[in-house]
């Protein structure tokens, strides 16, 4: 909303003015201390009181006095006001005349109380106003639940600036007697601010108040919410000479652990800041210093690939084990996307798990202990990118999430690249012998999949198939698993021909290797080992049981076909690595296609 982005901009620049003027020490010092004002003690402690400016204020006008304590580090002092009628004093030794006559401000040490010192503040008459000017807030549009801070200036400067201050109806909002509003409920409010020195003279607002779905004074000022609660096409935008950089949008109303939270976000021209990773999205967290959130990002020209991508980040930005895991290039239908025509992109946080979609289709499950029993704001981003987001929603009610859960498109752990045919999690074939398995495949959707301690992966697999052109290289079904905190490292288990070895016997490889390269990339491969015994025929239905063993800093997978323990002897026996830690699955078809049914991966625990 730009009325309120401008107040808050205005307030916040007045309480900088104010921090200076206390600290400049222009003006007169008066430093008085226990002896000036008649107050003795035996305490080891010692407290002064300095005057910034003069003793002698007008009726409304303020002098800043300091303390000064020696003989401890424990400095805390408490202010009082003999006679808070003529003058009061903040919590910080701000002064303020209220009306003509003198009164003694007095500071206590909070570590002892019988250490004081004492200063006499005169107030003097002050003029009364010609004129008093409301700042703080322009007459506008307004939202429930949000506050406002006013503040009044007198003319002549010199004049008094007190003022009563009134709401016309107090169910639409209240105002208290320093200037702070509140947004109750719908409607058109007036908040007037009269001369305590002649009622004659005032000044006041019109707000008109609506339910905004979003807040206006917290995250991104370059967002535009003015129109979010329109009748007819009510949108938030966030116009291209406000995209540069991170743009959070707060959820109003609500804070929690349980939501759905969704939009229909249509992307403008990318900007001269469109990059890899410029991107809308949905999210999360307490503030702009610490959110998780998800993103589209559309193809950038020039940024050396022609995919559209997903991402999961924390910001402030953290590239590391998150974003190598959650990035997704082109895949599960993601390049048939086009953020100009807009898309619908929603997601539910259920406690520790964060699903995000897009157009209905889940794209990435996040399991987190980040803001465990901790309440969040729901969030929608614009990063590097305008945006214009309409039919927006957020859910709340637990019977309702529940139903949304139990929607189609939670049904699989997996999405697909390449020529593959899925059923559902346990059914799928794949049918190409012409391409690498990791761009014919079944990918875990996020932590889906998520494997960890010891843990067990069963599946029957018929109907093998082989490129007869690449005799050379191992060509066969993989099961790979991704390590869940260094993504780019791949434990596999093949099943099929050896290239190495020959034959048309069905053998089994195990390796680790690098997936940001390939599988056949001899510099890729950290370890690989090989059966020199046939596990089964090429027209045989095999049934295979790999198993993760995990012991202290030691994992080692054991293989299984058709109930016998497969011996990897060719190069080494070793099929193990120093990582226990978790993993994600994928599926592939490196040069082969095949038909797995009965596929079940559970975790066994430690």
């Amino acid at each position: 909303m730009r009325i309120v982005k401008k107040l808050h901009a205005v307030v916040v620049g007045l309480v900088a003015i104010l921090a200076v003027a206390g600290c400049s020490g222009s003006g007169s010092s008066n430093t008085l201390g226990n002896s000036d004002s008649s107050i003795t003690s035996t305490s080891p402690y010692s407290l002064q009181i300095t005057v910034i400016g003069s003793s002698e204020i007008s009726v409304s006008k303020t002098v800043q006095l300091r303390s000064t304590v020696t003989g401890t580090t424990q400095k805390d002092v408490t202010w009082s006001s003999a006679d808070e009628s003529i003058a009061s004093v903040s919590d910080r030794g701000l002064v303020t005349g209220i009306k003509e006559g003198k009164t003694n401000i007095t500071a206590t040490l909070d570590l002892d109380s019988s250490v004081k010192a004492t200063v006499e503040i005169t107030v003097n008459a002050a003029a009364s106003p010609t004129a008093i000017t409301i700042s703080g807030a322009t007459s506008g549009l307004a939202w429930i639940d949000e506050d406002v801070n006013l503040s009044v200036s007198a003319t002549p400067v010199e004049a008094s600036a007190l003022v009563n201050w009134e709401s016309s109806n107090e169910e639409i909002a209240t105002v208290s007697q320093e200037g702070a509003v509140h947004f109750l409920s719908p409607g058109n409010i007036v908040i007037m601010a009269t001369s305590t020195a002649d009622a004659n003279v005032s000044d006041y607002l019109e707000f008109e108040v609506k339910y905004g779905t979003f807040y206006s004074n917290k995250g991104s000022s370059n967002w535009d919410i003015s129109h979010q609660a329109d009748a007819n096409n009510a949108n938030i935008n966030l116009p291209a000479e406000g995209s540069s950089g991170y743009n959070a949008l707060y959820f109003n109303h609500f804070k929690g652990q349980r939501f759905y939270a969704e939009g229909f976000f249509k992307t403008g021209d990318l900007t001269d800041d469109a990059w890899a990773w410029q991107g809308i999205g949905v999210g999360t967290g307490l503030s702009d210093s610490d959110s998780r959130f998800f993103t589209f990002s559309p193809f950038a020209p020039g940024q050396g690939n022609n995919h559209n991508k997903t991402i999961v980040r924390d910001w402030p930005t953290t590239w590391g084990e998150l974003t190598d895991r959650s990035q997704v290039w082109g895949e599960n239908g993601l390049n048939q996307l086009d953020s100009k025509d807009g898309i619908k992109i929603a997601m539910i946080r259920d406690y520790n798990t964060y699903y995000y979609l897009i157009n209905d289709k889940l794209f990435w499950v996040d399991e987190t202990t980040k803001y465990a029993d901790t309440d969040t704001y729901p969030i929608f981003i614009g990063f590097d990118i305008p945006v214009t987001v309409t039919n927006y929603e957020l859910i709340s009610d637990d019977a309702e999430i529940n139903s949304i859960l139990a929607g189609s498109a939670f049904d699989k752990s997996f999405f697909t690249t390449g020529d593959v045919t899925y059923i559902d999690d346990s059914d799928f074939t794949f049918n190409s012998t012409t391409t690498l398995s990791k761009d014919h495949k079944i990918r875990s959707l996020g932590d889906k999949t998520k494997l960890y301690g010891n843990f067990e992966v069963s599946f029957d697999v018929d109907n093998m198939t082989f490129n007869g052109e690449k005799e050379s290289i191992f060509r066969g079904l993989s099961v790979n698993f991704v390590r869940y905190n260094q993504a780019n490292i791949n434990e596999s288990i093949l099943l099929g021909r050896s290239g190495l070895q020959g034959g048309s016997d069905i053998k089994s490889r195990y390796m680790s290797w690098d997936y940001q390269k390939s599988m056949e990339d001899p510099t890729s491969v950290i370890k690989d080992n090989e059966t020199t015994s046939a596990v089964t025929s090429v027209s045989s239905t095999m049934h295979v049981k790999i198993q993760r063993i995990v012991d202290e800093e030691f994992a080692e997978f054991k293989v299984y076909v058709n109930e016998q323990l497969v011996s990897y002897d060719y190069n080494s026996n070793k099929t193990g690595v120093y990582y226990t830690g978790a993993y994600l699955l994928w599926v592939g078809g490196e040069y082969s296609g095949s038909h797995v049914t009965n596929f079940v991966f559970n975790n066994l625990g430690n």
